[in-house]
């Protein structure tokens, strides 16, 4: 009952969050931010043709015998406990940003935008790494084999989760062909830098650590949706302290909204992605694609 009451609760949330938007902006001109391109080209139609593929691709997928490992990974392991860790550590990040933005402000008023990479990195990378890994082993003799279930990739059904990724780069680069020109030096080692310093660190934490233990602790789906949601509200709160363009929602009072319908409905592709496959690379892939496809063109950088 809790689980079809969590399942029920977030979906009712996204299709608020899609009227709100549908009703305040013009979907087929409205972007996720300045710069960005429209709401349905560049997030609702590819997601939707990832979420197809990623469907159609993983029918025939053992993942009964995946699940049945991650289970094995899992096992010992103080979920709730580490669910709860894993928020304090959200709420670190969030509380980080806003220090260290100021802190950086000091040093030279360019230098705010520091504060997101460098509270990622901490707080959503190397806090939860040692609190729900390493100290999830030593204190409760857990196992560590995440990492090798989600990065030690060997099995070559696993990798058939590219057809999807490719598939929504593909939707995405068709909705959006006109605005991907050639952009000046300097900007492609900038947006590879991004990608690394935010694909890796989030996807990490949001899908491999937060919606793991939320599907285990729920089922899948209200593991997806809810993580999708708190990702798309940390996108809402830290706001002008992104360091990329399409990371800042534009509409006042409606920023939740606008960040539900494009960082949450992206979550539902990167959690279904991850659920099915369990391949972090597949992730890292399609977010940092994403990145460079969304963000590369907005980006005013001169070498």
């Amino acid at each position: 009952m809790l689980q079809r009451r969590s399942l029920w609760a977030g979906l009712a949330v996204y299709g608020a969050a899609l009227a709100l938007t549908a009703l305040t902006y013009p979907v087929l001109e409205a972007s996720g931010g300045p710069g960005g391109p429209p709401l349905l080209w560049g997030t609702w139609v590819p997601i939707a043709v990832g979420l197809l593929l990623t469907w159609f691709a993983a029918r025939r997928a053992p993942q009964q015998e995946l699940e049945k490992r991650l289970d094995d990974v899992l096992d010992g392991h103080p979920l709730g406990r580490e669910l709860v860790w894993l928020m304090g550590a959200l709420v670190a990040f969030l509380a980080g940003v806003g220090a260290m933005a100021f802190v950086f402000g000091q040093i030279h008023a360019d230098y705010f935008v520091l504060a997101v990479p460098v509270a990622r990195l901490l707080f959503l990378f190397v806090v939860p790494v040692l609190l729900v890994d390493r100290a999830g082993f030593s204190m409760e003799g857990s196992s560590t084999g995440m990492p090798r279930l989600a990065m030690g990739v060997t099995e070559p059904w696993r990798w058939v989760g590219m057809l999807p990724v490719a598939g929504c780069l593909l939707a995405l680069v068709l909705g959006t062909g006109e605005r991907l020109t050639p952009v000046p030096d300097g900007v492609a080692l900038g947006v590879f830098v991004a990608l690394v310093v935010i694909s890796v660190p989030e996807e990490i934490f949001f899908r491999g650590m937060v919606q793991t233990r939320l599907e285990r602790l729920t089922d899948r789906w209200s593991g997806i949706v809810l993580t999708s949601l708190l990702f798309a509200a940390t996108y809402a709160l830290i706001g002008g302290y992104a360091e990329l363009p399409r990371a800042m929602p534009t509409g006042g009072q409606h920023d939740l909204g606008l960040s539900i319908a494009t960082y949450g409905v992206s979550g539902l592709l990167y959690g279904y992605v991850w659920a099915c496959y369990r391949n972090m690379w597949l992730n890292i892939l399609l977010r940092g694609g994403v990145i460079t496809l969304v963000v590369a063109p907005s980006l005013q950088i001169v070498g």
